[in-house]
């Protein structure tokens, strides 16, 4: 009965279901941009897909319950497959080791170690800016909002809205460079990321010289991420490189024998 759960587990075809079941999600995902309030997917999508999007959490997919489960399922089946494949080179001593699936697998394994990383310590700080304020986000940067874009459909619902920032070396105030940070396109340094994630427009502040309502100041919200899973992210996919690499150079030198 073990040997069974073992066996079932330890299952190519529950892996690659999980991996297409995992794939499937993460292009949908992919296709809704992500870390925005239920007011903008309302705007954006239909009401039942907006719905949709909420109760499954694609909208944070990535975070989501769904998502934590797939990967622990996956992780599962991994260590069972990887420690079973182990097992056998073991006992048939004779017979040349393949490495390169190994090497696959402990790259995926690292990826998932690197998500559940992600999940868990990831942090996040929301801020309302105006143009010119210059904030720290790091140890060894700022950033100056240079400017702030709105832009909305003919109906008065959002279109676009977008920051234009100047990030700076915090030590000796040279630039480092220059992003547009949209919705879905944000900018990135190290491990922390800085998001598009509201606008607003301040009622009690006016551009100096007028009057007139729509003259009113833009006041950016910015969302700051620190994942220290990406670099687990990158370490697990070079690993899998190096691991196809491995397979198929050792395919072809069999081959050639």
């Amino acid at each position: 009965m073990i040997k069974k759960i073992i066996k079932a587990i330890a299952s190519i075809y529950l892996g690659i279901g999980i991996i297409i079941t995992i794939i499937c999600f993460s292009i949908i995902a992919s296709l809704i941009i992500q870390n925005q309030k239920p007011e903008f997917y309302y705007y954006h999508y239909s009401h039942l897909a907006t719905q949709l999007i909420l109760r499954l959490n694609l909208h944070q997919f990535f975070t989501s319950p769904l998502f934590l489960i797939l990967a622990v399922g996956l992780f599962i089946n991994l260590v069972s497959c990887t420690i079973i494949r182990i097992m056998k080179q073991i006992r048939n001593t004779h017979i040349k080791p393949h490495l390169g699936p190994d090497i696959i697998h402990l790259g995926l394994l690292i990826i998932l170690m690197g998500g559940l990383v992600s999940l868990f310590s990831r942090n996040e700080e929301f801020q309302y800016f105006y143009e010119k304020e210059k904030v720290k986000f790091s140890k060894k940067y700022y950033l100056e909002i240079n400017q702030i874009e709105f832009s909305q459909y003919s109906d008065g619902r959002p279109k676009e809205y977008v920051t234009n920032v100047t990030v700076y070396n915090i030590h000796n105030h040279q630039v480092i460079k220059q992003h547009r940070i949209e919705v879905n396109k944000p900018l990135r340094m190290g491990n922390i990321y800085v998001y598009q994630y509201d606008l607003q427009i301040d009622p009690n502040k006016k551009v100096p010289g007028t009057s007139t309502s729509h003259q009113r100041v833009l006041v950016t919200g910015l969302n700051f991420v620190q994942d220290s899973g990406i670099y687990l992210l990158w370490v697990g996919i070079m690993l899998m490189i190096v691991g196809l690499c491995w397979t198929y150079f050792q395919k072809f030198k069999e081959k050639q024998l």
